[in-house]
């Protein structure tokens, strides 16, 4: 795992902005929502919409691909651009949420679930449980 990090390092895809900020936006949204929360917002259009607009605005604005006149804008190399920066945006941030969940060592939250009555049922079939056991020693007793 290390390795494969190192090489995204020496090659220098981990320095695209589109493969940074989708990594680093994937392990933020692991730490901050709950897995619930999490899946809703993998399975919502919003975030895909969300990524496509970041990578039309950063084609634009940093990536710009002018006509031979150099006066015009290229729109069709800037949309396969901006499909491209998409698709490293959308998988960087799964990679992100990947990553985070594999160096996760959040302690587990306890059970709110189990409350003082059901500690006293456990008592009393513990209870029980020995009394059967008493029972059943005594008459082995009276049977020797």
């Amino acid at each position: 795992m290390l390795k494969g990090f190192f090489a995204l390092i020496t090659t220098g895809l981990l320095l695209n902005p589109a493969v940074f900020f989708g990594g680093l936006t994937g392990i933020l949204v692991y730490i901050a929502l709950a897995e619930e929360q999490l899946y809703e917002l993998c399975l919502s259009y919003h975030l895909y919409l969300l990524f496509l607009i970041l990578s039309f605005l950063f084609v634009l604005f940093f990536r710009k691909t002018l006509k031979d006149d150099l006066i015009n804008l290229d729109w069709k190399a800037m949309s396969l651009d901006t499909v491209k920066y998409f698709f490293l945006l959308t998988f960087s941030f799964f990679v992100g949420i990947l990553l985070a969940s594999y160096f996760d060592f959040s302690i587990p939250e306890k059970k709110s679930d189990t409350t003082y009555s059901e500690y006293s049922q456990i008592i009393e079939l513990k209870k029980q449980v020995e009394d059967m056991q008493n029972n059943y020693n005594e008459m082995l007793t009276k049977i020797k």
